[in-house]
C-alpha cells in the first residue's frame, strides 16, 4: 500500500513539473512575398514576419560580436529559383546586452527578415526552409520554425509592417524536427 502511494505521489510531482516546464514560444512566424506578378528573371523576396511578444526580444542576423545566437535561415534548392543574397533584416536597432557586454542588433514587437530570390522558370516554386534564433527576456530561449509553400501562393507583403495580422492569407507552418 506504501508503495501504491509513493508512486503516485511521483506521479503527481512529475504532472505538476510537466505543466510549470511547458516549451516558451514567445515569437509567431509567418511569411509573405514581395511581389505576387513576377516573371522568369525578375528579383523578389520571400518576406519573413515574426511577431514577438511583449517584453521579449529577437537578436538579429547582422551584428558583430559574438555571443548570441543570431537570426538565421537555410533553404533547400529549387529548380524554379535561386536564393540570390543572404537574409536582409528591416530596421533592428542597436543594444547594449550586458549579458554579452556588446552591441547587438535586436527586434522588440515585430521582426521582419528578407531573404531575395530571382525566378529561373515558371510553374510551382515550392520554398523550403528552416529558421533559427534566440528570443529573450529574463532568459534566453532557441527559437525555430520552418516552412514549406509554394512561393504563387503566398499573401503580397509590405515593408510597412511585419504584422500578420495585416495579411488575410496564413499558411500552414510545420515545425521543425
Amino acid at each position: 500500500m506504501r508503495f501504491l502511494q509513493n508512486c503516485l505521489a511521483l506521479i503527481c510531482i512529475l504532472l505538476a513539473f510537466n505543466g510549470i516546464a511547458q516549451k516558451v514560444t514567445p515569437v509567431k512566424f509567418d511569411y509573405a512575398i514581395s511581389d505576387t506578378s513576377f516573371k522568369v528573371g525578375d528579383t523578389l523576396e520571400i518576406i519573413v514576419n515574426i511577431k514577438i511578444e511583449n517584453g521579449w526580444s529577437v537578436y538579429s542576423s547582422e551584428f558583430a560580436a559574438d555571443g548570441p545566437l543570431k537570426f538565421e535561415f537555410k533553404a533547400e534548392k529549387s529548380k524554379n529559383f535561386t536564393v540570390a543574397g543572404p537574409l536582409k533584416p528591416y530596421k533592428p536597432f542597436m543594444h547594449y546586452d550586458e549579458v554579452w557586454e556588446a552591441e547587438v542588433k535586436i527586434f522588440e514587437e515585430r521582426a521582419q527578415f528578407r531573404i531575395p530570390i530571382v525566378i529561373k522558370k515558371k510553374g510551382p516554386a515550392l520554398f523550403t526552409a528552416s529558421f533559427s534564433g534566440q528570443a529573450c527576456k529574463e532568459v534566453c530561449v532557441p527559437i525555430s520554425d520552418a516552412v514549406a509553400v509554394d512561393i504563387n501562393t503566398l499573401p503580397l507583403g509590405s515593408y510597412q509592417s511585419a504584422d500578420p495580422e495585416v495579411y488575410s492569407h496564413y499558411i500552414s507552418i510545420a515545425a521543425p524536427k
